[in-house]
C-alpha cells in the first residue's frame, strides 16, 4: 500500500521482494471490488476521528452526497 501511494501505482516497477506485478494488481483489484479498501479506509478514518475527540461517524451534508451521487451516475452513463 505504501509503495503504491508513494510511487503512483507503477505496477511494472514493484520491488523484487514483491510477487509478480500481475498477482499484486489482481489482489488489489479484488480488494477494491469486494469493498476491502473501503472498510479499511472507514475503520482508519473512524479511529482517527475518535482519537481526535470527534464523532467517529463522518456525516456529509445531504447536498454534498447528492452532488457526488449525480456525478457518479453521469460518469457511468446512468440517467
Amino acid at each position: 500500500v505504501l509503495y503504491v501511494v508513494r510511487t503512483g501505482c507503477q505496477w511494472l516497477f514493484l520491488p523484487k521482494e514483491f510477487p509478480n506485478w500481475n498477482t499484486v494488481y489482481g489482489v488489489y483489484r479484488h480488494w477494491i471490488r469486494s469493498g476491502v479498501w473501503e472498510r479499511i479506509h472507514r475503520a482508519l478514518r473512524e479511529n482517527l476521528r475518535k482519537v481526535s475527540g470527534k464523532n467517529p461517524v463522518l456525516r456529509w451534508p445531504s447536498s454534498t452526497v447528492s452532488r457526488c451521487e449525480r456525478r457518479r451516475e453521469e460518469s457511468s452513463g446512468v440517467t
